[in-house]
């Protein structure tokens, strides 16, 4: 057992097949999945641990009846259920369920149900499928058909990690790209989201792709006018030594609607948030005048990551990290040679730091160069404010680890362990930087000056 509440792996081979051989007898095998199946092994199992060590094993009847309740519950047809031994099941947001205290979430291709901290934000899997099925289907009798299908990408820059859905260029858009954000899907995960939100979805992108049609005149003039802007401004960078190249121009279908113009979204090829090929992008908004506009930050900007991705190379490194991330990657049950290897190809990853009844779970993700930390549950904010209680000293990433192993154990009840991540900026507080390398996964033991590497970047 490697977390108090719940680890999918842990289901016996025994109880599964006890579980599928039940309900394909009472239900009859056309309605019996095995995606279905291991998630309500998963919530019985919670519901035993949860009763204590001898709880019985559910009857058969117990095992039908958390069957159908669970379908509901997933479907959105209801607000909850109680388990054979008396632990509530909550409905939060579609395609989540609240049990003892955890968020957790169906993730498509993969069976069972997953703690919401430990499912990627993105869009894949069936559920991609799904939703530009609808689009297709939805568009194919409108002028939304012009636009074609969109496509999942990822941005990391403005200090945010941001997963999108992206259409192709047209042409009679001036070259512009139609772009959504799946935060706006009514679910927990874009990937759990259960079939009605993804309709749903699909119906305000299609709203969206119309009125970008009707439209595309005007939008067309506006793209021609914010590209010579973005031109000019690179111009000007280029003289003082920096440069970049668009890579696209897009429009926010958020921003549809709340003026006249949409917000416009300026892409550049260059270095993200981690300092490796990706985008930058610029904001013009609707309600901004292209005339007279200069847009200088992504050329700036990455004229100060080159500077700074320079002066690493020099140490053989990467990265930074920041002390109080380090603690979290050195404490991760995985080991920090893992953990650091998932950032050498990601923007953005997930530790879970084991106590003996719950789990803490923290993000890591790159910011301008730096990894940096927040906790992804009220779990991980409580524990780190039980670090910074004990004071700021060198030992900080000791202290935190003691919390971890000792503290989420002591009262249960203490801990919401719900989703907060993106909530609000909750980043960690850290007394000095480190220098790391993720791709051979190494982090220096000694801070570096950090003065020193900001004095670099104000200079750029």
């Amino acid at each position: 057992m490697t977390d108090g509440r719940i680890c999918p792996s842990e289901f016996s081979a025994e109880m599964v097949a006890h579980v599928r051989a039940v309900l394909m007898e009472k239900a009859g095998s056309r309605s019996v999945s095995r995606e279905m199946t291991a998630a309500l092994v998963a919530v019985l199992t919670i519901d035993m641990r949860m009763a204590g060590g001898t709880a019985d094993t559910p009857t058969d009847d117990q095992i039908v009846q958390s069957a159908w309740a669970l379908r509901k519950a997933l479907d959105g047809k209801s607000a909850g259920f109680t388990l054979p031994h008396g632990t509530p099941v909550v409905v939060g947001r579609p395609g989540s369920l609240e049990i003892a205290g955890q968020t957790y979430v169906c993730r498509s291709q993969l069976q069972g149900l997953h703690p919401i901290q430990t499912v990627p934000r993105d869009a894949h899997g069936f559920n991609l499928s799904f939703l530009r099925g609808f689009i297709y289907s939805g568009a194919s009798s409108s002028s939304a058909k012009n636009l074609g299908l969109p496509l999942p990408v990822q941005i990391g820059d403005r200090g945010m990690i941001r997963h999108l859905l992206d259409f192709p260029p047209h042409p009679e858009l001036g070259g512009a790209i139609l772009r959504c954000d799946l935060e706006d899907i009514d679910a927990a995960r874009f990937c759990s989201a259960p079939g009605l939100s993804i309709e749903r979805f699909a119906k305000t992108i299609v709203k969206s792709a119309q009125w970008v049609w009707r439209h595309r005149a005007r939008i067309a003039s506006r793209v021609e006018a914010t590209r010579k802007a973005a031109q000019l401004g690179i111009a000007a960078a280029r003289r003082a030594g920096a440069s970049v190249v668009i890579a696209g121009i897009c429009i926010d279908a958020r921003s549809i609607g709340q003026s006249k113009e949409p917000t416009l979204n300026i892409d550049y090829h260059g270095l993200d948030e981690a300092l490796r090929p990706g985008r930058l992008t610029d904001v013009v908004r609707g309600d901004e005048p292209v005339e007279n506009l200069r847009l200088y930050r992504a050329p700036v900007v990455n004229a100060c990551r080159r500077v700074l991705k320079s002066r690493l190379s020099i140490f053989e490194a990467d990265g930074l990290i920041d002390d109080t991330a380090a603690a979290i990657v050195r404490g991760a049950p995985e080991g920090e040679a893992a953990v650091l290897h998932r950032l050498s190809r990601d923007l953005e990853t997930v530790v879970r730091l084991p106590g003996t009844i719950g789990s803490a779970y923290f993000n890591l993700f790159w910011r301008e160069g730096v990894i940096r930390a927040e906790p992804a549950t009220a779990e991980g904010l409580t524990l780190w404010q039980g670090v910074t209680e004990h004071g700021r000293d060198d030992k900080r990433a000791e202290a935190l680890l003691k919390v971890v192993r000792m503290s989420v154990g002591d009262d249960e009840s203490a801990f919401g362990n719900t989703d907060i991540a993106g909530a609000e900026d909750r980043l960690l507080p850290s007394a000095g930087i480190l220098l790391v390398n993720t791709a051979s996964g190494i982090i220096w033991r000694e801070p570096v000056n950090e003065e020193e590497f900001r004095s670099v970047w104000v200079e750029a």
